[in-house]
């Protein structure tokens, strides 16, 4: 009899401290949050297809390409994302990209021409997190998004070094190109190891696509040899108007139209940042 009530001791203690363990992790699962944040770096490659400078405004005659491509250099961001299981995060990441001014030039008989492009991108892509292994310490994982881009300040610079007569002629021109929002993905690969309970460190191999479509552009500047000469322009040398079908009207009063020409950005990165889960 003693041995029974002994048993049945033991057995009501350790069901007791199983149940009170249960407790514990599903109150501790349920206060733990489902949000985390995020802040990244990443450096960025051009691939071929992407936009290396705008041909001539006047000849529309590529200019000597630039070596690097829109897109290429640093890129940094915030994120936040939410756990939806063990396998699958919803997120939204938030880019601003530093890419680097691109030059391009061309030299011709007696005239020289060199073209500084310049634009800054910020963008936001909603993404999908799909974990390849339920691990809390370390784990692969893979990542696709829709980016949506908001480009703004894009200008084109050109400088013209025209020998007349043996005297140089410099005229200078500064073109500001409007465009609606850019679309295009990310795709990811990436490894994500714990450092602390809230805190992990996370690198990624990365690919960015973005297709901006400029809309218009217009001459904001024209000097000649130090001259402010705008003023003498009429609005077809200062406006231009991209679109499907080119009508030469040949009106000075009238933006002239030009063939729409995507601006592509492709790149492939390696990216390194923090996550943090409240």
């Amino acid at each position: 009899m003693k041995h029974l009530s002994f048993i049945l001791l033991l057995f009501s203690a350790t069901a007791t401290a199983v149940a009170q363990q249960e407790i514990t992790r599903r109150v501790s699962s349920q206060e733990e949050s489902r949000l985390y944040i995020k802040g990244y770096l990443d450096y960025g490659i051009a691939m071929p297809n992407s936009f290396k400078g705008i041909p001539d405004v006047n000849t529309n005659t590529l200019l000597k390409n630039s070596l690097k491509g829109w897109g290429q250099g640093l890129k940094v961001g915030l994120g936040a994302g939410y756990i939806i299981n063990d396998f699958i995060n919803f997120g939204l990441d938030i880019d601003y990209y530093l890419s680097p001014k691109i030059s391009s030039e061309k030299s011709i008989a007696n005239s020289e021409s060199k073209a500084v492009f310049d634009a800054q991108i910020i963008a936001l892509t909603p993404n999908i997190t799909f974990k390849a292994i339920q691990n809390v310490d370390f784990y692969p994982y893979s990542r696709v998004g829709v980016t949506i881009g908001l480009p703004f300040g894009m200008t084109n610079t050109v400088d013209n070094t025209v020998l007349v007569g043996g005297k140089k002629n410099f005229i200078q021109s500064v073109y500001n190109y409007k465009s609606g929002p850019a679309f295009g993905y990310l795709a990811a690969l990436g490894v994500r190891k714990s450092l602390t309970p809230g805190f992990k460190l996370f690198a990624e191999i990365q690919a960015n696509n973005l297709t901006i479509q400029p809309k218009t552009a217009s001459l904001t500047s024209y000097q000649e040899n130090g001259t402010d000469q705008l003023s003498t322009l009429t609005v077809a040398q200062k406006e231009i108007q991209f679109t499907d079908n080119v009508s030469n009207s040949n009106n000075p009063n009238q933006a002239t139209q030009q063939i729409k020409t995507p601006f592509l950005i492709s790149r492939i990165c390696i990216q390194f940042g923090l996550t943090f889960r409240f």
